[in-house]
């Protein structure tokens, strides 16, 4: 929210019409050289003043600040024994962070949105909002029954992979940024493929499932949308890639090119109307890769107005022809950076070169971390690696009278980077290995088998 301070010096804003004093609070910061620095933090009606120029500011409202019963919630929740108790555990006690909730017992299943959200109406989220009245929209929150939630699907099916929960019809504003659906779209391909057959072993692969729908989406429009001649000149890289199976593979060269070759492309058909600095601003992604298809895979959905973005076009032909020339000359710059970073040998442009897997130590120590880990995935598969970011902990578990569950995890048994557990679960993480989970059922331990080394 934009505030309007009565000078650049005052902690007096406007609100309501008339000028109202800032709450001050004073947070202490200890500092190893010994010397503590108090920092005085601003709260205004709409949030925590975070920037300040000249007489305006920018405040953050956020239902975190708010207090909550959450640990009330997650204890009613384990004592819990059917999808009714599980419902009632969160309706009323959980408030945030905002979170998708499974629960299913012998005969129901069920996702539920929880959280406290303010009912707001449709918004651009992304935009700064009047800060001098407080809006409408804030005042309540959207109640339990109206938050999204799936409950006894008919497919006998749920699932949820930060996808957006909602269609353009729902009523409230939920937020601006939510993860593209192609992972999501995956784990529903591979349910619906296995139904009726769902085991242990099934659901090891699909959390290793490195398919991207993204490439497999865009990448028949981007070599049809290349230049002829280009194709021609670069005979077997297009052949490989024209071959490819969209796994994104870490022994594989052609992730990496698509990778390349995707972001560049979507730099060049925004940066001149949108700027170099406002990738934010971009359309997203799955809409970005329609327009592409519309114009060169023969789609019903063309249309020519969404083509606004390459200025004065006016037919089809002109919108391909447009679209070719940014298409090459993305090629041609991705190609000259990996031949540049990686030689002339195309088929050694591994992905696991391009995309390194790395765990950084949260102390950015550097000798700490682990930096030269083979891993495949990316960021629009099942097994969500970004690089530096993505799902790392894993785990499966199969309920019922013969309860097994199984794990994995990025680290090791020991904190001491010397011994030679610190990081003795990294290669089994990366291959998907799993260890068994103990799970006890009686206060003393009586199960002697070995604990996963």
């Amino acid at each position: 929210f934009e505030v309007e301070f009565k000078d650049e010096n005052s902690t007096e804003y406007l609100w309501n019409g008339e000028w109202v004093s800032a709450e001050k609070k004073e947070e202490i910061i200890k500092n190893k050289n010994g010397k503590d620095e108090i920092v005085t933090l601003l709260w205004t009606h709409v949030g925590l003043v975070v920037h300040r120029e000249k007489n305006l500011g920018l405040a953050l409202l956020w239902k975190g600040h708010s207090p909550g019963v959450e640990l009330k919630a997650f204890l009613n929740l384990s004592k819990s024994h059917s999808l009714g108790d599980c419902k009632k555990s969160v309706e009323e006690t959980y408030f945030n962070p905002t979170q998708n909730l499974a629960c299913a017992d012998k005969k129901e299943v069920a996702i539920y949105h929880v959280g406290k959200i303010p009912a707001r109406e449709k918004i651009n989220g992304g935009l700064v909002r009047n800060g001098r009245f407080m809006p409408q929209d804030w005042k309540s929150t959207i109640p339990f029954g109206e938050l999204p939630q799936n409950i006894n699907n008919p497919s006998d099916m749920i699932y949820s992979a930060n996808q957006r929960p909602v269609t353009s019809q729902y009523k409230y504003y939920l937020s601006w940024d939510f993860h593209d659906s192609y992972r999501a779209k995956r784990i529903g391909e591979l349910l619906k493929e296995n139904k009726g057959k769902i085991s242990l072993d099934l659901l090891k692969h699909m959390q290793m499932d490195d398919l991207s729908i993204h490439a497999r989406n865009l990448l028949p429009a981007l070599i049809v949308g290349v230049s002829k001649e280009v194709q021609s000149e670069n005979k077997d890289f297009f052949e490989g890639l024209k071959t490819w199976d969209y796994h994104m593979k870490s022994d594989l060269w052609q992730p990496g090119v698509f990778y390349y070759w995707w972001k560049q492309v979507e730099e060049n058909l925004f940066i001149k109307t949108l700027g170099p600095k406002a990738r934010n601003a971009y359309p997203p992604i799955q809409h970005t890769v329609d327009l592409l298809r519309d114009a060169f895979l023969n789609s019903p959905y063309y249309d020519q107005k969404n083509y606004w973005f390459l200025g004065n076009v006016k037919s089809k032909e002109e919108v391909q022809k447009e679209l070719t020339k940014i298409i090459t000359d993305s090629f041609l710059q991705l190609n000259n950076r990996l031949k540049t970073k990686y030689g002339e040998a195309f088929h050694k442009w591994r992905w696991d070169l391009i995309q390194k897997t790395v765990f950084p130590h949260p102390l950015k120590v550097e000798a700490f971390g682990r930096y030269e880990i083979s891993a495949s995935g990316s960021r629009y598969a099942i097994n969500a690696n970004f690089g530096e970011h993505g799902a790392t902990w894993r785990q499966i578990v199969k309920l019922g009278e013969d309860f097994e569950a199984l794990t994995n995890f990025p680290g090791g048994q020991s904190g001491n980077p010397f011994d030679p557990k610190y990081d003795n679960f990294l290669e089994d993480w990366a291959k998907g290995e799993y260890k068994k989970i103990h799970f006890l059922e009686k206060p003393s331990v009586e199960d002697k088998s070995e604990v996963p080394q």
